[in-house]
């Protein structure tokens, strides 16, 4: 579970670091950290999935959100 979320009404850095050998996830947004070490499935292979978007459980308020200059180092 993240421990906070990216602020709302601003352009907010978010941070993805996935240890896909040691098993472990970081997630920030800002300076913010949302998830630290937390444990992932190890994997193998030469490939990987990046999806963006946002996930909504149930019923919930209206929200926009926009994804600019995405980067992936790997």
């Amino acid at each position: 579970m993240l421990t906070t979320l990216p602020p709302a009404g601003v352009w907010t850095r978010v941070a993805l670091d996935l240890d896909l050998v040691g098993g472990k996830a970081n997630v920030s947004f800002g300076a913010n950290k949302a998830l630290v070490a937390a444990p992932i499935s190890v994997l193998t292979g030469t490939e990987a999935t990046v999806r963006i978007g946002a996930i909504i459980d149930g019923p919930a308020d209206a929200f926009e959100a926009r994804f600019d200059d995405v980067t992936v180092d790997y």
